[in-house]
């Protein structure tokens, strides 16, 4: 079941969509669900961009000697990409 709504698009968007919807021979609101559809393919299940992320900023992490990765304790640094402890150090001066 579809529901109406009202969105508000730059006018770039609205010629891009426009003519999309010329070419495919559909209208402009089918254009735009289209879009819509193939962004959740490309995003997945709900969230999996969040745990990609996550990911990615674990694999940043270099094991130590043991095998071991200090993510837990410098998340900020792979997250924000600088050490919380320097940040903090700045602080105390």
């Amino acid at each position: 079941m579809m529901q109406r709504t009202n969105i508000y698009l730059e006018n770039e968007d609205i010629g891009y969509y426009k003519n999309a919807a010329k070419r495919c021979g559909i209208s402009m609101s089918e254009a735009i669900r289209e879009d819509l559809r193939q962004q959740r393919k490309l995003d997945g299940p709900r969230g999996s961009n969040w745990a990609k992320s996550l990911l990615e900023m674990a694999k940043k992490a270099k094991p130590n000697k043991d095998g071991l990765t200090d993510v837990s304790r410098r998340h900020d640094y792979y997250l924000y990409e600088y050490d919380i402890n320097q940040k903090n150090a700045r602080k105390k001066k």
